[in-house]
Protein backbone atom coordinates (compact mmCIF):
# COMPACT_ATOMS: atom_id res chain seq x y z
CA UNK A 1 0.00 0.00 0.00
CA UNK A 2 2.76 2.46 1.03
CA UNK A 3 4.35 1.91 -2.63
CA UNK A 4 1.22 3.23 -3.98
CA UNK A 5 1.21 6.20 -2.08
CA UNK A 6 4.67 6.95 -3.68
CA UNK A 7 2.71 6.61 -7.35
CA UNK A 8 0.20 8.89 -6.74
CA UNK A 9 2.88 11.82 -5.35
CA UNK A 10 5.17 11.17 -8.13
CA UNK A 11 2.10 11.45 -10.73
CA UNK A 12 1.20 14.53 -8.92
CA UNK A 13 5.08 15.72 -8.95
CA UNK A 14 5.54 15.31 -13.06
CA UNK A 15 2.15 16.96 -13.41
CA UNK A 16 3.25 20.07 -11.28
CA UNK A 17 7.11 19.76 -13.06
CA UNK A 18 4.45 20.14 -16.50
CA UNK A 19 3.76 23.78 -15.62
CA UNK A 20 7.47 24.71 -15.10
CA UNK A 21 8.30 22.65 -18.22
CA UNK A 22 6.20 21.78 -20.56
CA UNK A 23 7.63 20.52 -23.33
CA UNK A 24 9.99 17.74 -21.81
CA UNK A 25 9.09 14.65 -22.96
CA UNK A 26 10.99 13.26 -19.94
CA UNK A 27 8.49 13.94 -17.23
CA UNK A 28 5.68 12.65 -19.58
CA UNK A 29 7.86 9.63 -19.91
CA UNK A 30 8.29 9.53 -15.79
CA UNK A 31 4.75 10.53 -15.23
CA UNK A 32 3.98 7.30 -17.57
CA UNK A 33 5.79 4.60 -15.59
CA UNK A 34 4.63 5.44 -12.42
CA UNK A 35 0.65 5.60 -14.20
CA UNK A 36 1.64 1.90 -15.76
CA UNK A 37 2.86 1.19 -11.79
CA UNK A 38 -0.77 1.90 -10.59
CA UNK A 39 -2.35 -0.02 -13.80
CA UNK A 40 -3.44 3.45 -15.40
CA UNK A 41 -2.37 1.51 -18.43
CA UNK A 42 -4.60 4.43 -20.91
CA UNK A 43 -3.25 7.16 -18.91
CA UNK A 44 0.22 5.85 -19.20
CA UNK A 45 -0.32 5.53 -23.07
CA UNK A 46 -1.11 8.86 -23.57
CA UNK A 47 1.59 10.14 -21.66
CA UNK A 48 4.18 8.27 -23.48
CA UNK A 49 2.49 9.41 -27.06
CA UNK A 50 2.76 12.82 -25.65
CA UNK A 51 6.80 11.65 -24.97
CA UNK A 52 7.40 10.49 -27.97
CA UNK A 53 6.47 13.22 -29.88
CA UNK A 54 7.98 15.84 -27.71
CA UNK A 55 11.23 13.83 -28.34
CA UNK A 56 11.31 14.45 -31.82
CA UNK A 57 11.20 17.86 -31.76
CA UNK A 58 14.91 19.00 -32.56
CA UNK A 59 15.78 20.49 -29.73
CA UNK A 60 19.66 20.89 -28.02
CA UNK A 61 18.36 18.48 -24.99
CA UNK A 62 16.51 15.73 -27.80
CA UNK A 63 19.74 15.98 -30.54
CA UNK A 64 21.68 14.88 -27.08
CA UNK A 65 19.40 12.67 -26.15
CA UNK A 66 19.24 10.78 -29.70
CA UNK A 67 23.15 10.99 -30.54
CA UNK A 68 23.77 9.78 -26.99
CA UNK A 69 20.88 6.43 -27.53
CA UNK A 70 22.87 5.89 -30.92
CA UNK A 71 25.95 5.43 -29.52
CA UNK A 72 24.52 2.50 -27.35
Amino acid sequence: MQLLIYYHKAIADFTKAMTIELYDANIYFGRATSKRSIYDIEGSIEDLKMAISLAKIPSNENVKLNEKAKSI
